[in-house]
C-alpha cells in the first residue's frame, strides 16, 4: 500500500483544494492510500478520515472513531462558568450575559462579544450587497449611493420606503440590463408582473379609475 510518509506521491488524477492546502485524493480513484491517525496511531484507508482542507491529503489528523470518541469526551467535560469574560475582538471586559451561547467552548459562550458580532455581520452584509451590485447591475456602492441621494432616498414611483427598512431596490430593464432607478419592493414587483409594459400599466390605471366611479355611486 502507498505510505503517506516522507515525500508525497505524484498521482495525475488528482483534485486542487480550493482553499490553497494540499491536494485532495478521491480515495475512490486510489483505494490503496493510507495515512496513520495521530490518535490510534493506526494505519487505515482515506475513507476512514473526515475530510478537511488542511490536512493531508484532504483529511483529517484523527480517524472517525478518534474524532467520535474526543467529541463525545468533550461533551462530558464541565462547563467553565464566570461571571465575567474578555472579548478577544475589542478587548474588552463584558458580563457573560453579552456573549451569545455556544456548544463548542468551554464556557458555552462564544469567543467575541455581541457588539463585536454585530459590527461584523453588518459590514459583512454590506460587503456582499456591494459584490451583488457591481456582479448583477454593474453599479458601485458610490454610484447606488448617489441614486439615492438624487431620489431623496425614497422610492421613484410611490415616493415611500420598504417597510421592513431594507434599502430600495434597484430597478433595471430585462431587455436591455440598464439601471432605470431605485424602487420599493412593492413598486419593484408590481413593474415586474406588469411586465415593464406602459399599456399594461395605463390599463390598469384606466380601470382603477372606473372602479372608483362605480364604488363612488
Amino acid at each position: 500500500m502507498t505510505r503517506t510518509h516522507g515525500v508525497l506521491p505524484v498521482f495525475p488524477d488528482r483534485c486542487p483544494d480550493r482553499r490553497g492546502g494540499h491536494p485532495q485524493l478521491e480515495f475512490d480513484v486510489f483505494p490503496e492510500i493510507t495515512k496513520v491517525c495521530t490518535g490510534c496511531e493506526k494505519e487505515k484507508n482515506l475513507a476512514d478520515f473526515h475530510r478537511s482542507s488542511s490536512g493531508l491529503y484532504g483529511r483529517g489528523a484523527r480517524c472517525k472513531s478518534c474524532t467520535s470518541a474526543y467529541c463525545r469526551l468533550r461533551s462530558l467535560l464541565p462547563k467553565e462558568v464566570h461571571p465575567f469574560k474578555v472579548c478577544l475582538k475589542c478587548g474588552e471586559e463584558k458580563s457573560s450575559e453579552e456573549f451569545n451561547r455556544s456548544k463548542y467552548t468551554r464556557d458555552g459562550r462564544q469567543s467575541g462579544c455581541k457588539d463585536c458580532y454585530r459590527t461584523y455581520n453588518l459590514a459583512r452584509r454590506g460587503l456582499s450587497r456591494a459584490r451583488r451590485l457591481l456582479r448583477k447591475y454593474g453599479l458601485s456602492m458610490h454610484d447606488y449611493i448617489e441614486m439615492a441621494a438624487a431620489q431623496g432616498h425614497v422610492c421613484f414611483v410611490c415616493g415611500g420606503i420598504n417597510k421592513n427598512g431594507q434599502p430600495l431596490g434597484v430597478d433595471h430593464c430585462h431587455t436591455s440590463g440598464k439601471v432605470r432607478g431605485l424602487l420599493c419592493a412593492g413598486c419593484n414587483t408590481g413593474l415586474a408582473n406588469f411586465q415593464d409594459s406602459p399599456e399594461l400599466c395605463e390599463k390598469a390605471a384606466e380601470y382603477l379609475r372606473n372602479s372608483a366611479r362605480f364604488v363612488a355611486a
